[in-house]
């Protein structure tokens, strides 16, 4: 279960836990621990347009991606999708559109109108990249735990 803006509590998925502090002295600050999973990342919970989607979080990925399944699933019509982009990947070059999410919301932080990218390729998962990132004022990763805090 994923709790935002009404305090503090443990958030798990199949495979990590995850743990937002108490917010600060406003609803935008917050901190947020994730935990390594067992494949070697950090996977988080958050909700696009209102739908609970899981996240890899990948600094290597310049913005917030999603795979068409994720798109579909917050709202998309992704065959009527304009596929514009070439973005290259680790799986090599693919056909991206431009999208704009409704809000994004992790932990207690939301971001309304929210750009992101809809991979036409083989992505598995949707990735919180750098464009999100860098809204968080410190990322920290130790002992295998990877501290966001805005």
């Amino acid at each position: 279960m994923l709790l935002l803006g009404f305090g503090w509590g443990r958030f798990h998925s199949s495979d990590t836990t995850f743990q937002e502090e108490a917010p600060g002295s406003t609803p935008s600050t917050g901190v947020l621990k994730i935990r390594l999973s067992p494949d070697g990342h950090y996977h988080i919970v958050g909700l696009v347009n209102g739908r609970k989607l899981t996240f890899l979080v990948d600094t290597g990925a310049t913005n917030v991606i999603l795979d068409t399944a994720s798109a579909r699933k917050v709202g998309f019509d992704v065959p009527r999708l304009q596929y514009d982009q070439i973005i290259n990947t680790a799986n090599g070059s693919t056909r991206a559109a431009s999208v704009v999410l409704d809000e994004l919301a992790i932990g207690s932080l939301r971001i309304r109108q929210h750009p992101a990218t809809i991979n036409e390729g083989d992505l598995d998962v949707p990735l919180l990249g750098m464009d999100f990132l860098r809204r968080v004022g410190t990322i920290e990763i130790k002992n295998d735990v990877m501290t966001l805090r805005w």
